[in-house]
């Protein structure tokens, strides 16, 4: 293709090494795509088998579409190669059922700028057991997954989202002090935590991104503290203090934010004369 249009276009030629690179990263992406969807529709398939059905019901084939990105007429072709079938009428009632809540939910959102409906969705009766106050480092089994947008059963490489644990070492924003950063991981995936926030309920949610695999709500996943990170961030909160015992300037401030790259006041400084 750029071989023959590059006379019309040939910044075409030029940036010939870039748009092969896209090329291969989108190719790799539907790849995981669809390697994904295909282990999960395989799991269906086995329980479609123990239940003796053959029409995949309309909800799992739109949790295929929507969870895990699975084309609804790539897994028509699938099934209908066992002479099995999908429930399309199903299908189309969730995909109608998902547009209304998306059209009906509050777009209020949070100091995160998420979407607060995402959280208030969750079970209640779900909570999180903070274990962090002598350990970096612990086991603990997934009990709720979030987009941005959603509470979902899994997510995969390149999303992004929240994690809620039955158990975690992760000390969220709280009294001055910035939340833990580190990683969530097992063999099937990890994920990239980027800020850990507190949730109404005594839940902690852990923000950021999967970098590699996928999660499924249930499974058991080790988390891991950024080290650097917590000691500087508690560094960073006593800072106040050691600038009163050395200086004539006071602040006069609540210390609302800490990050190991800068520190926040949110009121005024005021310059005190000292006495001789």
């Amino acid at each position: 293709m750029i071989r023959l249009s590059k006379d019309g276009y040939p910044e075409l030629e030029e940036k010939q090494a870039m748009i092969f690179k896209v090329l291969s990263e989108e190719e790799d992406k539907f790849n995981k795509t669809i390697d994904q969807g295909l282990t999960i529709l395989g799991e269906m398939e086995a329980e479609m088998e123990k239940a003796g059905d053959k029409t995949l019901s309309g909800a799992d084939a739109f949790k295929l579409y929507d969870t895990y990105g699975f084309p609804l007429d790539l897994t028509r072709e699938i099934l209908e190669e066992k002479g099995w079938g999908v429930d399309e009428e199903g299908f189309a009632a969730a995909m109608k059922e998902q547009k209304e809540k998306a059209r009906n939910a509050r777009k209020t959102t949070n100091y995160m700028g998420a979407d607060v409906t995402v959280y208030q969705s969750i079970d209640p009766a779900v909570t999180t057991e903070f274990v962090g106050y002598h350990n970096l480092t612990a086991d603990s089994k997934i009990t709720v997954l979030t987009t941005e947008e959603e509470l979902v059963e899994a997510l995969t490489d390149g999303q992004r989202g929240t994690i809620i644990t039955e158990q975690t070492p992760f000390y969220g924003t709280m009294g001055g002090q910035q939340g833990d950063v580190g990683v969530i991981a097992n063999e099937k995936g990890e994920f990239k935590v980027e800020d850990t926030i507190h949730l109404q309920g005594g839940k902690v949610g852990h923000v950021g991104v999967m970098t590699r695999g996928m999660f499924q709500a249930g499974e058991t996943v080790t988390l891991s503290v950024n080290q650097e990170n917590r000691a500087s961030s508690a560094k960073t909160t006593a800072q106040p203090t050691s600038f009163r015992k050395r200086s004539a300037w006071f602040w006069e401030t609540t210390w609302s934010r800490r990050d190991p790259m800068w520190t926040q006041a949110d009121s005024a400084l005021i310059l005190l004369t000292s006495r001789p």
